[in-house]
């Protein structure tokens, strides 16, 4: 997130080669010193970090990470914050209202350009070393860029997709689907339960949001129908 420099703290590039350096991706500090040597006391630059919780291992594993990195690096003193996703939006809108924005932040991409409006992200492009950048999906970096600047990182990919059973539909008669109606009609001349059922979205752990799954999907094919995206051995595209 961007925030002001005052004279004497610590600038975004030298924050991030020292994350670099200590072998750690996204972190945040709090304030403190450190003596290192016979009285000699280290004074370290805070940078905060907020990640919304997925898990009841996300804030566990962050934490470690975290502390991982601050017994590395001698320069910066990493603090987190985990908040649920239904709050942390507006707890971050509240943060930066009150001029206390995180240095860094784990957040919905859509979030991004509500925030790129009142100029509350910074560019990353003159910061991060195109090495660096190598690691990442070149799809998922675009995914970021606005106006050819990269305004954030993919924190992880999570593709959507709609996948059907080639061999049931050789067996029925029937094409792979290019549009709604398709679909339909698969679905009722599949549909044979408790064997077979038409159409089915499926979910895994705690999951309960059936809109969540079916909008991504909804979102991948298009609201006119065209789902014209297989190739002529019956694979996607």
């Amino acid at each position: 997130m961007k925030k002001n420099t005052q004279a004497g703290s610590v600038s975004r590039r030298q924050v991030l080669k020292a994350m670099a350096a200590g072998g750690a991706g996204l972190l945040v500090p709090g304030c403190s010193d450190r003596v290192e040597g016979p009285g000699v006391a280290v004074k370290r630059k805070p940078l905060r970090l907020v990640v919304m919780d997925y898990d009841e291992n996300m804030k566990a594993d962050t934490q470690a990470l975290i502390e991982a990195f601050n017994q590395g690096q001698k320069q910066i003193e990493a603090s987190l914050d985990v908040y649920s996703w239904p709050q942390g939006h507006d707890l971050l809108v509240t943060q930066i209202g009150g001029g206390q924005a995180p240095d860094l932040a784990n957040v919905a991409s859509l979030w991004l350009s509500e925030w790129m409006g009142i100029d509350e992200i910074r560019p990353l492009d003159d910061l991060l070393p195109s090495s660096f950048l190598a690691h990442f999906v070149a799809s998922g970096l675009d995914a970021f860029r606005t106006n050819d600047r990269l305004m954030g990182l993919p924190y992880f990919l999570d593709p959507r997709a709609m996948y059907y059973r080639k061999d049931l539909f050789d067996a029925a008669g029937l094409g792979p689907p290019t549009t709604w109606d398709d679909v339909i009609k698969a679905g009722l001349e599949l549909h044979q339960p408790p064997g077979t059922y038409g159409t089915g979205l499926t979910f895994s752990g705690k999951s309960v949001s059936l809109d969540y799954w079916w909008y991504a999907w909804f979102g991948v094919h298009g609201a006119t129908g065209n789902m014209s995206i297989w190739s002529e051995d019956g694979r996607s595209r």
